[in-house]
């Protein structure tokens, strides 16, 4: 990526000293790492053995640290607070089912707060991120949140099956019509992801700004992830949904990319 119209590719490192410069390479491999690895157990078909159980929770704090890391100062604590309003949403969730629907998260994920893992926080900015980050391409002004918040329940489709039937990472306590997911989750995952992504641009986060195209690129990569696993246990529609994103994400980058090109 060059600059932040070409999110497909490597990052682009930005400005800083070397101690940054050190942290955004340390960040990126070690997410890098822990993807492959990932990936390769999940589609083989297995869980991380028991010496190996911090992987998950590791992996999705990694994915919102590289990200951090990766992005202009002034454009942190828009994510952090994109992240706090999913997972006090989540804790609301679990309590209540409110709006998500009857669900309870197991061990897989690490420690928590209020019965929610502090990995579904690192996992909600990054969406977020992503998801403004993208639809900032296409929309603006009133549109930016809802547009962003339907994408983020795109990715939901992709996520959310095997992550509750293959990975155990939560259980759907009375199952629901799309692989084991009740159809109430993608309404909350809305109305939610409205709020995170407005969160986001009202504490002034700039997609413009994100020069490293850090926030598209992590985003995809969770998707690809994901996808992956998707295709590989034989989760065909939420796979074949993922694929079509994957192409869509890049579409859109592309025209933008071109469209900035001729305007130049």
């Amino acid at each position: 990526m060059s600059g932040s119209d070409d999110s497909v590719g490597a990052l682009v490192t930005p400005s800083g000293g070397a101690a940054a410069s050190a942290v955004r390479a340390v960040t990126a491999v070690a997410f890098a790492v822990m993807w492959i690895g990932g990936a390769a157990t999940y589609v083989a078909g297995e869980a991380p053995p028991e010496r190996l159980s911090w992987t998950p929770p590791v992996f999705l704090g990694l994915s919102a640290a590289t990200l951090l890391a990766w992005l202009p100062a002034g454009q942190r604590a828009p994510v952090a607070a994109a992240g706090l309003i999913g997972w006090l949403a989540e804790a609301l969730g679990v309590h209540t089912g409110f709006p998500f629907g009857s669900y309870s998260y197991g061990k897989a994920l690490g420690p928590g707060a209020l019965g929610v893992p502090l990995a579904m926080a690192a996992a909600w900015g990054v969406f977020a991120a992503y998801a403004v980050a993208l639809a900032s391409r296409l929309v603006g002004g009133r549109a930016l949140a809802p547009g962003a918040a339907l994408w983020l329940v795109a990715v939901d489709l992709v996520v959310d099956p095997p992550a509750s039937s293959l990975l155990g990472f939560w259980v759907w306590r009375e199952g629901g019509a799309y692989f084991g997911v009740p159809l109430a989750n993608f309404a909350g995952w809305f109305v939610v992801g409205v709020a995170a992504c407005w969160a986001l641009v009202r504490c002034r986060w700039d997609a413009a700004s994100d020069r490293s195209g850090a926030a598209l690129s992590m985003g995809l990569a969770l998707v690809v992830f994901f996808t992956a696993i998707c295709l590989a246990r034989g989760m065909l529609v939420p796979g074949v949904v993922g694929v079509v994103l994957c192409g869509a994400h890049g579409t859109i980058v592309r025209s933008r990319k071109a469209a900035t090109g001729r305007q130049r």
